[in-house]
């Protein structure tokens, strides 16, 4: 079956979805398999949104996945881009026949890399050197965390699409997998795995070969964010390359960046553009607004820097992170985190046709006694009801409870359970509990 987004009533519920989220502070989306969606039918939902919303396109982000790596597929990309930024399936592979060197390619040529490749509308464009998709379906044809092992292939070319500018990049954070069908890591009995051991654990459980790899968190992946946001919108300037794997090039006066695909190392002194001074090289290590925990790189009066860069590895200076002269970033406060149990709801109730259960209660976690705020249950095992997923709620805490029934038998009323309130303890830090119930 197929949304008729064609009509007016299908549109306008999907608006209604939208300012819901929307309500509840939700400020980006992102549409899956929008070519088969419209594009009119997409710009009819977004203007009911808006108008619904009381809010304008500048208040929201959106980017929609429209497969077209080859600009020869029926529905055009750009179609799409008057309601919003497109995932760029085409800049992935570019990125992998380079960095893997197919067909005697080299990354010498991403000299010209852009628009002019067949890629998107540059200010349109989101780009990615692999997804959730392309980790697995399309896996020949994108670099994913499994051929890190290929000269470092996978990172080199995330340092390089942070530092190109174009488009709006997106990274990947995922887990490690056998099966296509696997899910990420769990704790047993259906429950994910926290990459924090418990409330008060502050490393994270990454970069594991049977769990988490949170590739946005490795180093030379994480710290180019800020490499991206110090060079701003800054033309590329100072290319270099040998014709062949190594590559370096300046984003004016704000940063520059060095790629060595080949085994050996590479040693020259770079007209980078950048301020005399003296940078931290954070693909080697972390800058905290002062320091800089690895090497540290000196660029003289006339921008010139003599830098020796390993066999297939990169470096990178910019100005937010310049001794004596970078950014401090904003502190963090340190919290203690609020200590968590997790609570399932099961409950045995019967329907009529259209009907839904949902637990409601006290706390902000079961809608704080409103019904347009209550818990969802799933009717897989009906006529037992049960939250999808376990909800965090305040350990050691008095919870009162009760379940309800929406729409009513008498249109959209609410159905309430008996009296009276439903009460109970949830367990300390890290337990959990099951609250076994038939409605009354």
């Amino acid at each position: 079956p197929d949304l008729a987004t064609e009509t007016t009533w299908v549109r306008n519920r999907i608006a209604d979805y939208l300012k819901d989220l929307y309500d509840l502070g939700v400020r980006g989306f992102r549409i899956d398999a929008v070519k088969h969606i419209d594009a009119a039918d997409i710009g009819a939902i977004l203007q009911s949104f808006e108008a619904k919303a009381g809010i304008t396109r500048a208040d929201y982000y959106m980017v929609q996945e429209i497969i077209d790596p080859w600009g020869n597929e029926a529905v055009k990309k750009e179609w799409y881009y008057p309601y919003g930024d497109v995932n760029d399936f085409r800049y992935g592979r570019e990125l992998n026949a380079q960095f893997m060197n197919w067909d005697g390619k080299h990354i010498s040529y991403l000299r010209t890399f852009g628009e002019s490749w067949g890629l998107a509308q540059a200010d349109k464009a989101v780009p990615f050197v692999d997804n959730h998709d392309m980790q697995r379906g399309e896996k020949a044809g994108y670099l994913t965390y499994e051929d890190n092992g290929n000269h470092f292939a996978y990172t080199l070319a995330n340092v390089f699409m942070l530092a190109w500018p174009f488009g709006y990049p997106q990274l990947m954070s995922s887990y490690s997998f056998s099966d296509n069908n696997q899910g990420p890591p769990t704790n047993g009995g259906g429950t994910t795995k926290n990459i924090y051991d418990s409330p008060t654990d502050t490393t994270p459980d990454c970069f594991t070969a049977t769990g988490w790899l949170c590739e946005h968190r490795w180093r030379e992946i994480g710290n180019m964010v800020a490499f991206r946001n110090s060079a701003g919108n800054t033309a590329v300037t100072n290319w270099w390359d040998n014709g062949n794997n190594q590559i370096a090039f300046g984003r004016g006066d704000k940063g520059f960046v060095i790629i060595n695909r080949e085994d050996g190392a590479l040693n020259r002194t770079f007209q980078t553009g950048l301020p005399a001074g003296t940078y931290c090289d954070v693909i080697a290590g972390d800058w905290n607004g002062s320091t800089c925990s690895g090497r540290t790189l000196t660029v003289n009066a006339s921008g010139q820097a003599a830098i020796s860069v390993p066999g297939n590895y990169a470096a990178a200076i910019h100005v937010g992170a310049k001794l004596g002269g970078g950014v401090t970033p904003t502190p963090t406060p340190t919290t203690t985190p609020e200590c968590r149990a997790n609570v399932t709801f099961r409950v045995t109730a019967t329907t009529w046709y259209g009907q839904n259960v949902y637990v409601v209660g006290n706390v902000p976690e079961l809608g704080g006694w409103n019904p347009a705020q209550a818990v969802a249950l799933s009717a897989n095992a009906y006529p037992l009801w049960q939250t999808i997923n376990p909800i965090s709620l305040p350990a050691n805490t008095a919870i009162q409870y009760k379940y309800i029934k929406k729409p009513g038998d008498n249109g959209n009323a609410v159905t309430w359970e008996s009296d009276p309130n439903r009460t109970f303890t949830t367990p300390g830090c890290g337990g959990t509990a099951t609250r076994t119930d038939t409605w009354r």
